[in-house]
């Protein structure tokens, strides 16, 4: 905990460098300083995933690094960062047989794996942690993810399907495997028009609600996360950052412990999980997270699938904060920012035809979405996908209900 005040001045000042000169700028960095090398090596190397390293900032503010290794001390920490255990096409994973590697993220890496003990048949998709974040919390933040994915049934969410642990202490996760490309790259390739556009994001923002439901925020709402399969089914993927929307007091003294019912609150406080291009106010500055947060990611996602741009440039760190955070700035209308290269992606739309399309009640309905406060957002996802649905029955929009 000492370290935190310095390590957190030195992780804006490296944010503040060229990606490509952040590991050399720290490599510089001299005396007592040098103590914070692992923990900011460690979130560097998560943020090329754009991902925040949120398991590092937790070993450092608890002192529990050693712990997460099953080691003691920076040193060790360095001594193991980077090791993978190998794993390879045909080896077994509990009950699964790994057929080739999907993907991977700071968190972890995810296979296309089958079912290989003769119970049933079936091809999933097997979610491992990487090695070096497989100590005790990593596996409790698993535990978690696999109680998350138990409680969610949405036709527009990925479904849960097996959990268990390796004998060598490896937890995994099965999921249903969702053979579909990023909604993003889903719209262009199909060149969908508005409307079809809109309604995906509706579709995506009921799931998002029903997760809301059984007080579970998503916090990590991008393109990666939300698929679309070659049928035109959108499906919702990766509650691995989701917080359970309940007090959680003993989650680093006691592993065994879970939150226990009908203690719910609304917010998780200090939690900064998230990738920066797609991520609330709040969840850049530490405040309070809740269900509107993920309300403005979702607005992100349909902001970019209508303009071909996010509302902010792409920026880390400190600048992605004074983006949003300088008073009177708010995001720019998505009418002001068509990309004419996406437009005719658009079903064969000019830019100045889909700048007259967003003029107007999308924009309002973006606006109110985007508010860089919280209280002023949609109060919920099932209120943002209901003014959608407005939009497409050409009915009033609340967004634009003035006083």
């Amino acid at each position: 905990p000492e370290l935190w005040p310095e390590f957190s001045r030195q992780l804006d000042l490296a944010l503040d460098q060229p990606q490509s000169k952040r590991l050399g700028w720290i490599e510089s960095l001299t005396g007592e300083q040098r103590l914070l090398l692992p923990y900011l090596r460690a979130v560097l190397a998560a943020d090329d995933d754009s991902t925040f390293a949120t398991d590092a900032l937790a070993a450092l503010a608890a002192g529990s690094a050693g712990e997460r290794l099953g080691t003691s001390g920076p040193a060790a920490l360095d001594a193991d960062d980077g090791d993978e255990l190998p794993v390879l096409a045909g080896d077994r994973i509990g009950p699964y047989t790994l057929e080739r590697e999907l993907g991977r993220g700071g968190m972890g890496v995810v296979w296309l794996a089958a079912r290989s003990d003769g119970a049933y048949e079936r091809e999933v998709a097997l979610k491992l942690p990487h090695t070096h974040l497989s100590g005790s919390s990593m596996q409790r933040r698993f535990r978690r993810e696999r109680d998350i994915l138990a409680t969610l049934s949405h036709p527009n969410i990925a479904q849960f399907l097996d959990a268990g642990v390796t004998p060598d202490g490896r937890p995994y996760l099965a999921l249903e495997w969702v053979a579909g490309v990023p909604i993003t790259e889903a719209c262009r390739a199909a060149r969908h028009p508005l409307p079809v556009r809109i309604e995906l994001i509706r579709k995506v923002a009921a799931a998002v609600h029903a997760a809301h439901a059984r007080l579970i925020v998503h916090r990590d709402l991008k393109p990666s996360n939300v698929l679309v399969t070659a049928e035109g089914t959108v499906k919702l993927l990766d509650f691995g950052i989701a917080k359970l929307l309940e007090p959680d007091e003993t989650t680093d003294s006691d592993p065994s412990a879970f939150p226990r019912p009908g203690l719910t609150q609304l917010t998780v406080e200090g939690t900064r999980v998230a990738t920066p291009d797609y991520a609330a106010p709040e969840q850049l500055t530490g405040a309070p997270v809740t269900v509107v947060t993920d309300v403005y990611s979702l607005a992100i996602l349909l902001y970019e699938l209508l303009t071909g741009r996010r509302p902010f440039e792409p920026a880390s760190g400190p600048a992605r904060l004074l983006q949003i955070l300088t008073p009177g700035v708010t995001a720019p209308r998505a009418s002001s920012r068509v990309d004419p290269a996406h437009a005719a992606s658009v079903a064969g739309m000019t830019a100045a035809e889909l700048a007259r399309a967003l003029t107007g009640d999308l924009d309002a309905i973006l606006a109110k979405a985007l508010a860089t406060d919280p209280a002023d957002r949609y109060s919920s996802a099932e209120a943002f996908a209901a003014d959608l649905e407005r939009y497409l029955r050409l009915e009033p929009i609340q967004a634009r209900r003035s006083g």
